[in-house]
């Protein structure tokens, strides 16, 4: 494999001449770097929007209660789905009327559309609150990278209606029918 040159690594970089190897050399390390960076941001941001996930479902099993049942845990995605409805609100009515929606705006939509289609087809993955020994482990969690690896998660769906029903299970006030509705992974 040939070596990987940084930017600083160049020898005679301000020497160069625009069409030489060595511009040609600087450029290509010059790409690498700022991929590199890009590549890096978007972990940040991935692994960021994780522990994000993980404290705001860390409080949503009160603290008398074991672990958390399945309308407890559609609850508690729901309002995970719509934490950022006032702040949606608020840039709506800042909004002059025939003036193009703000980009915040438009991004805190399309968060919300992407993880209530990933809640009512059963891809949003949350830490499994049904577990108790996972409780334990998400409550002694300190909000850091450090021990997060040892938190299950598991996947989540909405409840549909028919479903559950149609099986002569009868649903709570919330809808929630009382099959459990997560997989753990």
């Amino acid at each position: 494999m040939p070596k990987k040159l940084s930017v600083k690594a160049i020898k005679g970089r301000e020497k160069a001449h625009p069409f030489s190897r060595k511009a040609l050399q600087l450029k290509r390390a010059v790409l690498r770097k700022d991929k590199l960076e890009k590549d890096e941001s978007a972990r940040t941001t991935t692994k960021q929007r994780i522990l994000d996930k993980a404290a705001f479902f860390k409080y949503a099993v009160p603290y008398d209660a074991p672990v958390a049942s399945p309308s407890q845990i559609h609850d508690a995605v729901m309002l995970y789905i719509e934490r950022h409805d006032r702040d949606m609100e608020k840039l709506a009515l800042e909004t002059r009327p025939g003036r193009p929606r703000p980009p915040k705006l438009a991004l805190l939509q399309s968060l919300k559309e992407h993880e209530l289609r990933e809640y009512t087809t059963g891809a949003l993955e949350i830490p499994d609150l049904a577990d108790l020994e996972n409780i334990k482990t998400l409550r002694e969690w300190g909000g850091g990278e450090d021990s997060f690896a040892t938190i299950k998660w598991a996947r989540v769906r909405q409840p549909s209606g028919s479903e559950g029903l149609a099986n002569g299970e009868a649903a709570d006030e919330h809808g929630v029918d009382a099959s459990a509705k997560m997989d753990t992974m």
